[in-house]
């Protein structure tokens, strides 16, 4: 969990937090001691249904968490159109035996605190904080993270290019072959994870690279080693097939937190985005769920959630996809696995 001080060092945060800066929503963040905990966005709701939709989508996710208290902050673009869904919201934690911080209106770079008893906003509003003045906000800065303007900034990142016609037919070529060895695979996800100086894009690697890439992700226990190596301590690395081990390590980079000492898994990430955007269904499938379980792993459950959709659209069966959004809708957040 991050730690922030004040409320406005909190609001600097949650752009940050979700990857983007939210607009015309409900946030609820669970705060125990300072700490921010379970952070949970939701559009305006429904004028006239405020408090049952909030109820609806959010009970289930704040009693798991059960925390003392939590900040309600409602995000608008015109005067006073948050300010019933954030004492609807308000109304709900009470319920739930959750006090209510706040709580406060985010409109045009401003915050305002909302009275309670009075149901009104309170005063001319304060400027948000500047992110560098932000102690929070500097990890996320340190690993070169900085929220987009909206979350279809985030999806654009995923959207395919449509050029295909190449790769198509090598991956045509490969499945006649039975799919690529596992030398030619660990070479193709070495030069697609390559995050070096100089290295090349990966829309400018080659057809057989990308699709021995794509078509590598079908066996699952490869694709699960990869997962293993690249999101450390969400699953056991000794519980990983034996025989991918070896060559899975000495491919990919095994991810540090500081950029400062190695390749970070939002490095990584960025590179699975870009190999997404270029390949077709239903290829695409297992990149964009090694994309959501790492988004999910590091904290980013908006492209976590986006990938899933993507997937989910393509192979509405698919089972990790499925439950990683089952655990986004809970709220349920990344615990280590020994080993």
């Amino acid at each position: 969990m991050l730690r922030a001080h004040t409320p406005a060092e909190l609001l600097a945060l949650l752009p940050y937090q979700f990857g983007y800066q939210p607009e015309r929503s409900i946030v609820i963040t669970c705060v125990d001691g300072g700490r921010a905990g379970l952070m949970a966005r939701v559009d305006l709701p429904p004028e006239g249904v405020e408090a049952h939709h909030l109820r609806t989508v959010l009970r289930s996710a704040l009693l798991r968490e059960d925390p003392p208290a939590a900040l309600v902050i409602g995000y608008e673009n015109t005067t006073d159109e948050a300010l019933p869904g954030v004492l609807a919201a308000a109304h709900v934690l009470e319920e739930l035996g959750i006090t209510p911080v706040g709580p406060l209106i985010v409109r045009d770079d401003h915050w305002f605190s909302v009275d309670l008893l009075d149901g009104e906003v309170c005063g001319v509003g304060e400027p948000l904080p500047e992110p560098a003045d932000v102690p929070a906000v500097a990890a996320f800065v340190g690993r070169g993270v900085s929220p987009l303007a909206t979350r279809a900034e985030v999806a654009a990142q995923l959207a395919p290019t449509g050029t295909w016609s190449c790769l198509l037919v090598e991956l045509d070529l490969l499945r006649e072959c039975g799919g690529p060895s596992t030398p030619e695979a660990a070479s193709a996800w070495a030069e697609v994870l390559d995050t070096s100086d100089g290295a090349p894009e990966v829309g400018d690697l080659g057809d057989r690279t990308l699709a021995a890439a794509a078509l590598s992700l079908t066996d699952t226990p490869w694709r699960d080693t990869i997962l293993a190596r690249i999101c450390v301590g969400s699953m056991s690395w000794e519980a990983t097939d034996p025989r991918f081990r070896e060559v899975v390590a000495a491919a990919i980079p095994r991810p540090v937190r500081d950029p400062q000492e190695g390749v970070t898994l939002m490095a990584l990430r960025t590179r699975l985005c870009a190999l997404a955007r270029i390949l077709p269904d239903p290829v695409v499938v297992e990149v964009l769920a090694l994309i959501a379980h790492s988004a999910w792993w590091d904290g980013d459950g908006t492209m976590a959630r986006v990938a899933c959709d993507r997937a989910l659209v393509i192979d509405p069966d698919h089972s990790m996809c499925g439950l990683l959004i089952r655990l986004l809708d809970h709220g349920v957040g990344p615990e280590p696995s020994p080993g």
